[in-house]
């Protein structure tokens, strides 16, 4: 007996007399193949382009932030009127998760005032008894800073801060990594006071 082909719809193929099977590969398999590849593609495509739009108004937001907190504090240091300084007089710092050191997560060990006057501030007069001419110089930033127990509040240090908040709830793809309807981006800046203690 001759063998008989004869194509099933299916894709099958049936031989005869043995029924041996063999399957071909539908066209409807390789195009649901295709549209997941390309839904799958897109979804990365619109999400790589969220989050350039999102990082491109952060970048520009800390430019504006940062331009205008170093106009702050500009006009501050141009007053030239004294007032204790809030800055913190720090020893050493440690970076954060970061792993970047002056950003926000770091920490820091305070210094001791002491050492500063003895090591810095104290080797400005030839002997010791030269302070005693020196307090009585009306308004010696010197004296004032070499009585201090908290120097660094008179270093004639000025700060200008500016935050900017970057809104990202108007791109649904960012809130799938961060759950947050906006970021702040914060700047501070350290001038010094013309005609102070520099």
């Amino acid at each position: 007996m001759k063998n008989i082909f004869k194509t099933v719809s299916l894709g099958f193929y049936l031989r005869s007399p043995f029924l041996r099977f063999s399957v071909s590969p539908s066209h409807s398999s390789k195009s649901g193949q295709a549209l997941a590849e390309f839904v799958i593609g897109l979804i990365a495509v619109l999400v790589l382009a969220a989050c350039l739009r999102v990082g491109s108004a952060m970048i520009t937001a800390h430019s504006e932030a940062i331009a205008t907190a170093r106009n702050n504090a500009a006009a501050e240091a141009s007053l030239g009127v004294s007032t204790l300084s809030d800055a913190k007089y720090i020893h050493e710092v440690t970076a954060g998760n970061d792993r970047k050191q002056y950003t926000k997560d770091d920490s820091s060990t305070p210094a001791i005032a002491s050492e500063f006057n003895n090591i810095i501030v104290g080797e400005t007069a030839v002997a010791g008894t030269d302070w005693d001419l020196l307090d009585q110089i009306p308004d010696n930033p010197l004296s004032t800073l070499h009585s201090s127990m908290a120097p660094c509040g008179y270093f004639g240090l000025v700060k200008g801060n500016e935050t900017r908040t970057v809104p990202i709830n108007e791109v649904p793809a960012v809130r799938l990594f961060y759950n947050a309807k906006s970021i702040e981006v914060e700047c501070k800046v350290w001038m010094t006071r013309i005609n102070d203690i520099y």
